[in-house]
């Protein structure tokens, strides 16, 4: 494909926005770790960070509600006795369909499965699911919980919410702006915990449309929200570009014909940026940066990419 012009450039938030190391993921493990110690179950092996990054590189995992629930089905087969490498678990659950479905679907096959179901909980309602009400707990803290779901919280008083940061500044992302004219976000957060951070940050003025998960039936890697941008800034796909830090954003872009950009600045490891940048480019991404730096670097000086 040639040369296209890009009009306007569109963001995911967790990990190029935003440092979420110390919330979505530190409330990941801390939900799945926590939640075996409430149902009784002991494991040697805790569920960790690099395990959330393996989940977000097999794909299927951009939800983290679903990660979460698939961690903890992950760790209870393991602690009750089916011992699988993390590697071997996710090549399995990619033969099942991938995502929370395969993991379901790989579990129900298991001769645990009789036990594992005495744990296991997702219903919708969060009066009735203890793995998302933990998560949220953890995640929103006892203001931003009552004020979600109207009625109080038995966890932390401070929510991991309050540890979030910028990668992306509010003075970087005004010249962005003011290069691209046009400024959009798809995110799978609840629009509710996106402005939480927008608002306190002073970058909400900064987008012309944003776009959460629920205006979304389908999650990424489904183009549909990436669609709905284009539509609202009534733009082509060639003249946008999509930055994500997940194969799925990559995926959703690439559906979507959007130019797609992924980000390995979120990660510190560099084993684990090399196998993710492969990743991205195994994918269809048109760039990969690997600093915020050289994230504003390729947008001041390039506006013409070519699109694989």
């Amino acid at each position: 494909m040639g040369k296209v012009c890009l009009k306007a450039v569109v963001f995911d938030v967790d990990g190029v926005l935003v440092d979420v190391s110390g919330s979505y993921r530190e409330a990941i493990v801390r939900t799945v770790n926590g939640y075996l110690n409430k149902v009784g179950v002991r494991s040697k092996r805790m569920f960790s960070k690099p395990d959330v990054q393996a989940f977000k590189n097999a794909g299927g995992f951009n939800d983290d509600w679903n990660l979460t629930y698939a961690g903890v089905l992950y760790c209870l087969l393991n602690a009750l006795g089916e011992k699988r490498s993390l590697k071997d678990f996710l090549a399995r659950v990619e033969k099942f369909g991938g995502g929370l479905k395969g993991v379901e679907r790989l579990a129900c096959e298991s001769r645990l499965w009789g036990e594992v179901r005495r744990c296991w909980r997702t219903d919708d309602c969060i009066c009735d699911n203890p793995i998302k009400r933990l998560f949220q707990e953890n995640f929103l803290g006892r203001k931003f919980f009552r004020e979600v779901y109207g009625f109080a919280s038995r966890g932390r008083k401070k929510g991991l919410i309050g540890c979030e940061s910028l990668f992306l500044s509010e003075p970087v992302l005004s010249r962005l702006r003011d290069c691209f004219k046009l400024m959009g976000v798809f995110t799978g957060r609840p629009r509710f915990e996106a402005m939480v951070l927008f608002e306190r940050e002073k970058i909400a003025r900064l987008f012309d449309c944003i776009v959460a998960s629920e205006d979304v039936s389908r999650g990424k890697p489904d183009p549909q929200g990436l669609k709905m941008v284009l539509r609202k800034l009534k733009l082509k796909p060639s003249e946008c570009c999509y930055v994500g830090d997940s194969v799925d954003d990559v995926r959703a872009a690439r559906r979507a014909r959007m130019v797609a950009v992924g980000t390995v600045y979120h990660l510190k490891n560099a084993s684990e940026k090399r196998k993710l940048k492969k990743l991205f480019y195994e994918n269809g991404a048109s760039v990969v940066v690997e600093s915020v730096g050289e994230l504003n670097k390729f947008f001041s000086k390039v506006k013409e990419l070519k699109n694989k």
